[in-house]
């Protein structure tokens, strides 16, 4: 059955359609919202990343296929999510369709803002992920509730938050977190709320000569 197409439509959102196995290919379409709450889905959703050319948001919670062009016709196609500029992943599916593949990341370059939520598999900083986010400006991670069990082996120093456009960092409901990386220069805002872990403020605050607003709510052991 040839693939179905809507030449206008511009926005499509999706919630717990597990047994879905594909999306439509709209050139126009700007948003799109897929995500499932049950932990049963039956089937990987294939997204075809390359149909959707104008895409400028995209929110991904469910375990799906991103599909790229065949090799030979790469050159010759657009490069997908050139337009994207949100990005928002939620839960361990959702997490693992984005950043599972190196090829998936070189989509994600022009992104200026990600959001990573409900993701318990995450154990550490997703420093390789967000490197090749180089132009993003607004990370915030909530309830990732393992987020700082894991320690990089062979890491003597604290990490690097490797964005250097960063301008606003949010974290939120990390029960795990103990430590901040080192932040970039260029940050402005920075929020650290319910990290009951968190044991102290990033060691390079005081250097942030940007920084405009800080907000430390409900972290007990600072």
């Amino acid at each position: 059955m040839a693939p179905l197409f809507f030449p206008q439509l511009e926005e499509l959102i999706i919630y717990d359609c597990n047994k879905l196995s594909t999306l439509p290919e709209s050139p126009v379409l700007t948003h799109l919202v897929c995500i499932g709450y049950t932990e049963d889905r039956l089937v990987s959703m294939n997204m075809p990343l390359y149909s959707w050319p104008s895409l400028t948001s995209l929110k991904v919670g469910l375990l799906a296929n991103m599909v790229f062009p065949p090799e030979d016709q790469q050159i010759q196609s657009p490069r997908p999510l050139e337009t994207l500029r949100s990005l928002e992943v939620k839960s361990d599916y959702g997490f693992i369709s984005t950043f599972s593949l190196p090829a998936h990341l070189d989509c994600f370059t022009v992104v200026e803002e990600l959001v990573i939520s409900n993701c318990s598999n995450i154990v550490r900083w997703p420093l390789v992920e967000l490197r090749c986010l180089a132009r993003l400006r607004s990370l915030h991670i909530s309830h990732c509730t393992n987020l700082g069990q894991e320690v990089l082996e062979g890491s003597s120093s604290e990490e690097n938050l490797p964005l250097l456009q960063l301008e606003r960092l949010s974290i939120q409901f990390c029960d795990s977190l103990t430590r901040i990386p080192i932040l970039p220069t260029s940050l402005e805002q920075l929020d650290i709320s319910h990290c009951r872990s968190v044991v102290a403020l990033p060691s390079d605050l005081g250097n942030l000569a940007k920084l405009k607003e800080l907000y430390v709510l409900d972290c007990d052991q600072i």
